[in-house]
């Protein structure tokens, strides 16, 4: 029991040690002399927002297709590679829809056919009536 208390504790060190996307981020954006409100305005966010997501913090953050888009341009704004830094959001994030099918769309080309089918069907009764009529009051 020991030895593996010992192990999880030693595994759980090794992940505080390496940076998380939020501190790389940051580091980032303090190497190019950028404050947090600057940063914010030039990629269009507010300063809490950037904040939030230096701290990993995505709890009151909007759907994660939106804040995937605030990463990949807060790491082109401070000139990180953005495929690495969405590599690690996407870890840190994982996309629940990726293995999903997506359902397709009922065929709307039967109901179409059959409400169109009405009116061609009346607009010929009418056409051969206009026809036909005439023609039998002609004959009688």
């Amino acid at each position: 029991m020991s030895a593996l208390m010992a192990e999880q504790e030693q595994n759980e060190g090794i992940q505080l040690a390496v940076p998380g996307l939020g501190d790389r981020l940051r580091a980032a954006r303090m190497a190019c002399n950028l404050d947090l409100a600057k940063l914010a305005a030039r990629i269009h966010l507010t300063a809490d927002v950037v904040d939030a997501i230096e701290r990993d913090d995505y709890a009151e953050m909007p759907a994660r297709v939106f804040v995937r888009g605030y990463v990949r341009n807060y790491a082109r704004a401070v000139n990180l590679p953005a495929e690495s830094v969405l590599a690690q959001f996407d870890r840190l994030w994982p996309d629940e829809q990726q293995g999903v099918k997506r359902q397709e769309p009922p065929s709307l080309a039967s109901d179409v056919s059959a409400r169109r089918r009405w009116p061609r069907l009346v607009t010929w009764l009418v056409v051969l009536a206009a026809i036909g009529l005439p023609l039998v009051w002609w004959q009688g």
